[in-house]
């Protein structure tokens, strides 16, 4: 099943009501810079795939559709990556469309280098 996680030698569900996510009118007027995300198992899953990519300084690439909440995840799972181990992290991201070209991502990621 997928939602679950190999944690410490056994298997472990994800679950979404162990964390704690305000999403009052106020906590989402408040929180310009970084919306809540309501922790879903997907959610969950994600952020912990992201984060070992993250730490491993691995380079991903995340699809879907406009507006599914991509960046905010990514920003989510980034934010909880460096306030739980104090550590920074360089990341690169480049919005896609059918016009964009490979001569685009290179130019991109040599900002980057």
């Amino acid at each position: 099943p997928l939602n679950v996680r190999f944690d410490d030698g056994q298997l472990t569900t994800y679950n979404p009501s162990a964390y704690e996510t305000d999403i009052s009118l106020e906590a989402v007027l408040a929180s310009a810079d970084l919306p809540p995300l309501i922790p879903t198992e997907s959610v969950l899953r994600n952020m912990d795939l992201f984060r070992r990519w993250l730490v491993d300084e691995q380079p991903f690439i995340v699809c879907g559709p406009e507006g599914c909440g991509k960046n905010l995840l990514i920003r989510h799972a980034i934010n909880r990556m460096v306030n739980e181990t104090d550590s920074t992290v360089n990341v690169a991201i480049l919005n896609c469309n059918a016009q964009t070209s490979s001569r685009d991502v290179l130019q991109k990621l040599r900002q980057f280098s």
